[in-house]
């Protein structure tokens, strides 16, 4: 294949720290280039895959942003020319920095949510200290600042993270499925795998997000967002196809929001219902009452 190095899939992932279902996801949604296929089942990536994926990472890891806006940050850069690019990987570039330099500050970065998600998860967030943090990864304290401005700004940016990350699993699940109750079965198997770490940091950001005016209230917003908006443009779409009856589709998001939450934790509660049982409860009792007659 000429002199251009050529990678599978994992070889890729492991390079860029990137799993392979959202590698997928992102070329379904024409972030990353077509890889060169030799066969039905033979893909290969080259090393302009891996600069988009830490393009992509690194507007993502910045400021936690959508793929949309991801995708239409990295389409007007190119439009500007190679000349003119000023994607968010450059305009956070320190001077005198490179490329390699930009992408180990997104790995390192990477690296220190994943160890804080953990810690939050498994020891809550008073009971973590930033030390905690930076002893996992390898860090000093201070280098720890160069990354977050506080542990309440890591918190929060260690919520979104992961739900991001599951949501681009579940998006990547569901891609090809066009029945609404199949697509919400998914949705419900796809968050369970991720239940039990993933309802300890939110029931967390919660609690913060009670005291009015506090840092948590906006990371709430968020993740309600995050969660509900793809829940609401498939209720939209049932409506519009005479699927469901003409509710109001954020209200209904978000009482199968609510209704997913605490079904998911009364299954681990002493394991008395299995994901079957949830699962077929829901949707028998939900589609009964919103059903089209």
């Amino acid at each position: 294949m000429g002199d251009t190095r050529w990678m599978r899939m994992g070889e890729l992932s492991g390079l860029s720290g990137v799993p392979r279902h959202t590698i997928h996801y992102y070329i379904k949604k024409g972030l990353l280039p077509e890889p060169r296929r030799t066969g039905r089942t033979s893909a290969y990536y080259d090393s302009s895959h891996l600069k988009r994926l830490e393009e992509i990472e690194a507007i993502r890891q910045e400021r936690n942003t959508p793929l949309d806006f991801v995708k239409a940050e990295l389409e007007s850069s190119q439009e500007a020319g190679e000349g003119k690019r000023r994607t968010r990987i450059e305009r956070t570039r320190s001077s005198g920095g490179d490329e390699r330099a930009d992408a180990k500050h997104v790995e390192r970065k990477r690296e220190i949510t994943e160890a804080a998600i953990e810690f939050f998860s498994n020891e809550g967030y008073y009971r973590t200290g930033i030390k905690d943090i930076t002893d996992r990864v390898g860090m000093s304290t201070g280098t720890f600042y160069l990354y977050f401005t506080s542990k309440e700004e890591l918190f929060s940016h260690a919520v979104t993270t992961a739900l991001r990350d599951i949501l681009t699993e579940v998006n990547y699940l569901i891609e090809k499925e066009k029945d609404f109750k199949k697509r919400l079965v998914l949705r419900i198997a796809a968050m369970d795998r991720h239940y039990t770490r993933f309802s300890r940091i939110i029931t967390q950001l919660r609690a913060e997000a009670i005291i009015p005016g506090s840092w948590a209230e906006a990371g709430v917003t968020e993740v309600y967002n995050e969660l509900a908006l793809p829940v609401i443009n498939d209720l939209r779409i049932a409506m519009d196809k005479g699927m469901i009856r003409r509710l109001d589709p954020e209200l209904l998001a978000c009482a199968i929001i609510g209704m997913s939450d605490w079904l998911m934790s009364r299954k681990n509660l002493d394991h008395a219902y299995s994901l079957d049982d949830v699962m077929t409860f829901m949707v028998d009792m939900l589609l009964g009452a919103i059903e089209a007659t």
